[in-house]
């Protein structure tokens, strides 16, 4: 589903929205669409979510997106995406 969407309208998702994404339409997301996250949508992301991001998504998140992912989150990713 989250695959269909634009970047302009993944920027527009609320915090409703970005709380349902499932770990496998984060999977799915381009790197386009992970670029497009805002510092907000990435602040409330879940450890879950986080470590659901494939690595081309993690390197694609701006680092202000990165400096506001909880501890919590940040803990949750593996090894390969810490090394993007």
């Amino acid at each position: 589903q989250i695959k269909a969407l634009t970047t302009a309208q993944v920027a527009t998702l609320t915090t409703d929205q970005t709380l349902a994404l499932t770990t496998g339409s984060l999977q799915g997301l381009t790197s386009d669409q992970a670029a497009a996250l805002t510092t907000a949508q990435a602040a409330i992301l879940t450890s879950r979510q986080v470590a659901a991001l494939n690595t081309t998504n993690i390197a694609a998140l701006e680092t202000r997106d990165l400096a506001v992912i909880s501890t919590l989150a940040i803990a949750a990713l593996s090894s390969a995406q810490i090394r993007v």
